[in-house]
């Protein structure tokens, strides 16, 4: 991850993208055994978490605070929205058997759901942010989201970490986006 040090918050997100593309659809082949599907299956849970939260707390606030525009904001909100549904599905995914039919189902429809929203902000969000926020700007968010990550990455690593995330992950799945806007605020506050 050292290269991504003098990435904008674009840059890495993009280069999130580029992973989700490249593992969403290993979680429903039948020709991985089901070890792999399992951790692979981690790997997604861990990505998308990190990335929603970057997003949410660093760079989506930047980008709500640099316009008045009904349309930008509209485009921040369906954002928020689609993370909220992916926050639903991923936590059934993960008790599943990565063999069975009802995993490789959910696992298809999660995919749709991150390659929906990706490619919108890829082909919409991402050009009018780079309008209103410059490169300066991306460039501070990026190094803000680097350190929140890597802050994420030494907490999800640790027994505690681990036990708090899924209790985060059954708890996300139940609240309200009003709750989780109030929370991304605070958190940008203090």
């Amino acid at each position: 991850m050292q290269w991504l040090r003098f990435m904008n918050a674009l840059d890495i997100l993009r280069a999130d993208h580029t992973r989700f593309r490249s593992l969403l659809p290993r979680l429903y082949d039948d020709s991985l055994p089901a070890e792999e599907r399992n951790n692979t299956r981690e790997e997604v849970e861990k990505l998308l978490k990190m990335h929603a939260l970057i997003e949410e707390e660093i760079f989506y606030p930047a980008y709500k605070d640099a316009t008045a525009d009904r349309g930008d904001r509209e485009m921040y909100y369906e954002s928020i929205e689609e993370h909220h549904v992916i926050d639903m599905v991923l936590p059934e995914l993960m008790p599943m058997n990565p063999e069975s039919d009802g995993f490789r189902a959910k696992a298809k429809v999660l995919k749709e759901l991150v390659e929906h929203h990706v490619g919108e902000e890829e082909e919409d969000f991402f050009p009018r942010a780079e309008e209103l926020l410059g490169s300066a700007k991306l460039e501070e968010l990026g190094r803000q989201m680097l350190e929140r990550r890597s802050d994420l990455e030494q907490k999800w690593s640790t027994t505690m970490g681990n036990a708090l995330r899924k209790a985060q992950t059954v708890a996300e799945k139940f609240t309200p986006t009003s709750v989780k806007d109030a929370r991304v605020e605070a958190n940008r506050e203090g």
